[in-house]
């Protein structure tokens, strides 16, 4: 066993270097800048995933159905539109503090 170990240090410490040990970036310099672009790529790379899944199957995306999670955003639109009517109709001293405090709460309970 320790001749095959043996056997695979040499071939290791004699082999040719190709160049390709450090890819993408091994003509940088020093470690630390090669190290800073290694990291700088692999985030780069996990952005542009991110975004694409984002063009795609996001808000609106191309591949993504109709139907698909829209509920709640138009419940919640229909439940501002209605809180904007009931604040301006106590601004306008339609609804009393306590009756504009009570629809509010009223409004908003299934959200708590």
């Amino acid at each position: 066993m320790f001749n095959m170990l043996n056997v695979a240090v040499q071939v290791q410490t004699t082999a040719q270097r190709t160049g390709w040990e450090g890819w993408p970036f091994t003509g940088l310099g020093s470690p630390w800048v090669a190290g800073a672009a290694r990291l700088l790529f692999v985030l780069v790379v996990f952005i542009g995933i991110a975004w694409l899944l984002r063009v795609l199957f996001g808000p609106g995306g191309r591949l993504r159905p109709e139907e698909f999670g829209t509920e709640h955003i138009d419940e919640r639109n229909r439940k501002k539109a209605k809180a904007k009517v009931l604040r301006q109709s106590w601004k306008d001293g339609e609804l009393s503090d306590d009756d504009y405090e009570e629809a509010v709460k009223t409004l908003w309970k299934d959200d708590a």
